[in-house]
């Protein structure tokens, strides 16, 4: 009866055995398609890092500060088409309107004082605008009616 137990017993162990080597197998197949993935996030983790590093420097146009005025439409009008169609969370919607709409009441006003080019920055801050998503329909409307004012339908007629 010893004998048969022990032949039992070493079935058992001889099925406990196959099992735990094709477990053994299945695990490292899948490390070894654990170390692939890993060689190409590190690659893909290498070539986003080269190419950041080949980026121009860019300089921040936003401080936090909504000090936009006639002197600076430019840097007012790169700051919308940097993000054209994603406003940085930061920025407050109605504060940098309140600095475009500021900057066209200049323009109407006409000051003598106006910077030499104010007239074309006027027309380039106010096209940018038009093709951001920066604004609200009320806003948006606005904008296109200024811009009609001063510069006619032309390329920024709203397509709506």
């Amino acid at each position: 009866a010893s004998s048969g137990n022990n032949n039992n017993s070493s079935a058992v162990r001889e099925e406990e055995l196959d099992s735990l080597r094709e477990e053994n197998v299945s695990l490292l197949m899948r490390l070894a398609d654990a170390n692939q993935q890993i060689e190409s996030l590190t690659s893909l983790a290498n070539n986003l890092q080269q190419s950041l590093d080949s980026r121009p420097e860019v300089p921040t146009l936003f401080h936090g500060t909504y000090n936009f005025r006639r002197k600076n439409v430019t840097e007012l009008s790169q700051l919308i088409s940097r993000y054209l169609e994603d406003k940085p969370s930061n920025i407050d919607g109605n504060k940098r309107y309140d600095c475009v709409r500021s900057c066209y009441n200049d323009l109407e006003r006409g000051f003598s004082d106006n910077p030499q080019h104010y007239y074309l920055d006027m027309r380039m801050l106010l096209a940018t605008c038009l093709a951001s998503t920066w604004f609200s329909n009320n806003q948006r409307t606005s904008l296109q009616s200024w811009y009609n004012a001063h510069f006619g339908n032309g390329p920024c007629r709203d397509s709506s």
